[in-house]
């Protein structure tokens, strides 16, 4: 993933090694906001909204973009909850 690869020689150039733990989204928003981590790597800035000691650092590493595949033609209901639970979403990772 090129943000990890982007933070480790960040990281690096400072001196330090880091190590990155990959974990589903809501496992992870809920071990940053308890402590269990320094920090996030790849997150939305809503995140910040729900999780308030979570503070985002405003330097974009990466952006990211979310499409939907749908075996049904007559799709139309583009509520998330409907999105997520019956359909498959695929990120496209584009770096900066």
């Amino acid at each position: 993933m090129v943000p990890e690869r982007v933070m480790r020689e960040v990281y690096k150039r400072l001196g330090y090694e880091i190590e990155i733990r990959q974990l589903p989204g809501a496992r992870a928003n809920l071990s940053g906001y308890k402590g269990m981590f320094d920090g996030e790597l790849v997150r939305l800035a809503m995140v910040q909204e729900e999780f308030g000691n979570l503070i985002m650092v405003p330097t974009p590493i990466h952006q990211g973009e979310e499409v939907v595949f749908t075996k049904n033609i007559e799709f139309t209901d583009n509520r998330n909850e409907t999105i997520y639970t019956n359909c498959f979403t695929a990120p496209i990772w584009r770096s900066r």
